[in-house]
C-alpha cells in the first residue's frame, strides 16, 4: 500500500474510533521486514498509546502477525480563526 494511502486510512481509522477504542489489522510474516511494513508499524505508534504484535499465527496461509493498536491519539483540531462580520450596507 503506498505511503500516502497508509497515512490516510490510519488517519481515519484513529479519528473515528472512542478514546478506548481499538485497532486491529494482520501482517504477512513473510513481508515484515520491508520497508512498507516497517513504515506501518511507525505509522500506527504515531497514532495510538499503545501498539502489540502478536505472536506468529503459523496455521495461516500465509504465516501472519495481528497488529493491535489501542487508545487512539486524537490530535486537537486547529481552533477556527475569528471572521470579522461586515455591517450590511444598502446601496441606494
Amino acid at each position: 500500500m503506498p505511503h500516502e494511502r497508509q497515512r490516510r486510512t490510519l488517519d481515519a481509522a484513529a479519528d473515528v474510533l472512542t478514546p478506548n477504542g481499538r485497532f486491529s489489522t494482520f501482517a504477512y510474516v513473510h513481508a515484515a521486514w520491508t520497508p512498507p511494513a516497517r513504515r506501518f508499524a511507525t505509522e500506527l505508534t504515531a497514532r495510538f498509546s499503545t501498539v502489540e504484535r502478536s505472536r506468529v499465527v503459523w496455521p495461516n496461509l500465509p504465516p501472519a502477525h495481528v497488529h493491535r493498536a489501542v487508545m487512539p491519539i486524537h490530535t486537537p483540531l486547529p481552533t477556527p480563526t475569528p471572521t470579522r462580520t461586515l455591517p450590511h450596507r444598502r446601496t441606494p
